[in-house]
């Protein structure tokens, strides 16, 4: 049995659980934090869409003058790779490409 602190209107309490609640409530929290990973995702790619935008314009610029467009290729994915971040919470955007 295991004892398990759980907050509630009235403040902490604790309560005994047998193997099968501790298995049903750690599958919750898994659950819960799954749910809080796909949100935090979500913001995420909701935030670099319009430095996708803008990486694309960037690109085809280079592209029009025959200029080199791996950084900014390199950019993009990165942007990409974000959801990948081990701490969603406080995500670390790439540095843009320097201009001209």
């Amino acid at each position: 049995m295991t004892k398990k602190a759980v907050i509630t209107s009235k403040g902490l309490k604790l309560f005994d659980l047998d193997e099968a609640e501790e298995i049903q409530f750690s599958k919750a929290e898994n659950e819960a934090q799954k749910n809080m990973n796909e949100k935090l995702k979500g913001n995420i790619r909701a935030t670099r869409e319009f430095l996708f935008q803008e990486a694309d314009i960037e690109i085809f610029k280079l592209e029009d003058s025959g200029g080199d467009t791996s950084a900014w290729r390199v950019y993009r994915q990165q942007l990409r790779d974000m959801t990948n971040q081990s701490d969603l919470e406080n995500p670390i955007y790439p540095k843009k490409p320097s201009w001209g």
